[in-house]
């Protein structure tokens, strides 16, 4: 009972919140205070969803045999991937485009999502199962099977970011079956020049109007989005592609794994050694400081600090795009560009982004220092 008074408790905060930010978005700009209180309604309301399932699904423990294990497992991986990847991740992510009025970029046909999404849960369901059945074989259930487990949890971004969109974009179309074989020849160029393991470049067909880039043991992918094709001149395009292409130079995208495997491991782990013993506690109050302490962690640990990261390494990019281009003009031209086609402010940021105008100083400031 008292769980599902501290989810209403995070509900009214997420209403009040979105509320207020949804009125605000359409009477004109938002300021920072604004975005933050989004992002703190928007995070209460996947919460609040979280609180709601956990509340509904009995509490179970593992039994002696390999059966129970195997269920508890099952239950706790189908019990995870809902509560973290639909409500706290996707939930929150819909909630943060709704109140702001800001569509999201890469949509996906409703069809699509729930396959993948019912997919990865019997995947989730599988691979926990599998994970109990092995503490259960060899250590049983004490602190250090919760310390693996957390081990374990940091294991699922690395293979939704990395592994899921190599299977989804692996026969999207080329550069060559765009008629960029030109575009296509100078990447090539650049990789050998730079000793770079093969960078393959797929188009998103949609209407993203974006791109980015995918790290892999024996090459990296880059995805551009089709809007871009329709909307960019080939020389704003190449400039996109070179400041993707400089992530991967960087290797920008593998020395991210560390952090985000850091990250996700201490969030899991305060989960378990600090916010856990709130709610089986059973007072209101502790389980209401115990949600708003998940909620803090999880927003600093997963956003906040990488994104802080994140936004150095744009920077770093767009200055090595500068040298392989040879002229900063042309990615100011392309960043202003993506930035008018997307409906987005110049001086918008994110999380993980700089504002464009930022990103476009920093790059004018490469010329003057020279």
């Amino acid at each position: 009972m008292n769980l599902l008074a501290v989810a209403l408790v995070f509900g009214a905060v997420a209403i009040l919140g979105l509320g207020y930010v949804r009125i605000k978005s359409g009477s004109g700009e938002l300021g920072r205070s604004t975005d933050i209180v989004a992002l703190v309604a928007s995070f209460a309301g996947g919460i609040a969803a979280a609180l709601l399932v956990a509340a509904a699904v009995p509490a179970g423990n593992p039994s002696n045999t390999y059966l129970g294990a195997a269920t508890h497992g099952a239950t706790l991986g189908a019990l995870v991937f809902v509560c973290t990847r639909l409500l706290i991740f996707d939930l929150t992510a819909w909630l943060w485009h709704w109140c702001r009025r800001v569509p999201h970029e890469m949509t996906r046909k409703t069809s699509e999502y729930l396959t993948t999404s019912a997919l990865t849960l019997i995947g989730f369901a599988a691979a926990f199962a599998a994970f109990f059945v092995a503490l259960h074989l060899v250590a049983g259930y004490d602190i250090a099977a919760w310390f693996a487990l957390a081990l374990f949890f940091a294991l699922i971004p690395l293979y939704e970011t990395f592994a899921v969109p190599w299977f989804r974009y692996a026969r999207a179309p080329t550069l060559a079956s765009v008629r960029l074989s030109e575009l296509e020849t100078w990447v090539e160029t650049v990789g050998m020049k730079h000793r770079l393991p093969r960078v393959r470049i797929r188009i998103q067909d949609g209407t993203y109007q974006n791109a980015f880039a995918i790290g892999g043991l024996s090459a990296h992918l880059i995805i551009l989005g089709k809007g871009l094709l329709d909307d960019l001149s080939f020389a704003q395009l190449k400039a996109v592609v070179a400041h993707e292409v400089a992530h991967v130079i960087r290797r920008d995208v593998r020395r991210s794994i560390p952090p985000m495997l850091l990250a996700t491991s201490l969030h899991m782990l305060f989960a378990v050694a600090i916010c856990r013993p709130t709610f089986e506690v059973g007072s209101f109050w502790l389980m209401l400081c115990g949600a708003a302490l998940l909620g803090a962690t999880g927003t600093s640990l997963q956003m906040l600090i990488p994104g802080y990261m994140m936004r150095r390494r744009e920077f770093a990019a767009d200055k090595l795009a500068v040298q392989l281009l040879g002229d900063g003009e042309t990615l100011v031209e392309a960043l202003r560009r993506l930035c008018s086609i997307s409906g987005r402010r110049l001086t918008q940021g994110s999380w993980s982004h700089p504002s464009i105008q930022s990103r476009i100083d920093a790059i004018r400031s490469l010329a003057t220092a020279s």
